[in-house]
């Protein structure tokens, strides 16, 4: 059935299903994955990133190294070797997408670590006694959650965008367990007959992700006072 009737606003797929209710469905899967996998690529990226910049030398140099070749590798082939590798399931799905993210965290953390263990709260927490973990935790993390939140903003319209392609490809969603992608995947061969299958699935991840990026930006000009009047 064509969308915009009353019994069905956004129409019926080639099963006869209300495409809305589909949809409202399948934004538990969608929203989880990207959740998870930003949440997990954040901590992992995090953890990285403050530890070779606070610590420096030898170690910051083999961290970055290794964080360059990750980043070398395009996330989608990243995650679609992931998923490979593991087989499809959610959690596999999950890890594929939080690895493919999380350099970008390390890289971001890196550079605000560099600047602040040599400012002069930091060093005087060092001279206090302070463990180098109470140091990190206590002084340093708590000036980078401004960066941190907008890029897990930004980062959660990503890890969306990601785990929908591999959705698309068939890793990590069950039959009866759709998600937006899932959805676009079952109606594209009806694209020409049903668009409506396909369209609005594929317009709830465009608003998704520039909700994500709208959010990401207010954010980044609340927290950055040089941006305040922009």
């Amino acid at each position: 059935m064509p969308p915009f009737s009353v019994p069905h606003p956004l129409g019926t797929d080639q099963f006869g299903r209300d495409v809305l209710s589909l949809i409202v469905f399948g934004a538990r899967r969608s929203l989880l994955v990207a959740l998870l996998s930003a949440a997990a690529s954040m901590a992992t990226g995090v953890f990285v990133g403050l530890t070779a910049g606070y610590a420096g030398g030898l170690l910051d140099t083999i961290a970055m190294r290794l964080v360059d070749v990750w980043m070398a590798v395009p996330a989608v082939l990243l995650s679609i070797a992931v998923c490979a590798a593991l087989g499809p399931s959610l959690p596999t799905l999950i890890l594929s997408v939080s690895a493919a993210l999380a350099p970008r965290y390390a890289r971001l953390l890196r550079g605000h670590a560099l600047s602040l263990r040599t400012r002069g709260f930091v060093e005087a927490a060092r001279v206090s006694g302070s463990s180098h973990t109470a140091v990190v935790v206590k002084h340093v993390l708590p000036h980078c959650t401004g960066p941190i939140l907008v890029l897990g903003t930004i980062g959660t319209g990503w890890a969306i965008l990601i785990g929908s392609a591999l959705s698309f490809l068939g890793f990590g969603v069950e039959g009866d367990r759709p998600d937006w992608a899932y959805l676009i995947a079952q109606g594209r061969s009806y694209l020409a007959m049903a668009w409506w299958t396909v369209t609005f699935p594929g317009l709830a991840i465009s608003a998704f992700v520039v909700a994500t990026n709208l959010l990401g930006d207010s954010l980044r000009r609340s927290l950055d006072p040089r941006g305040a009047g922009r």
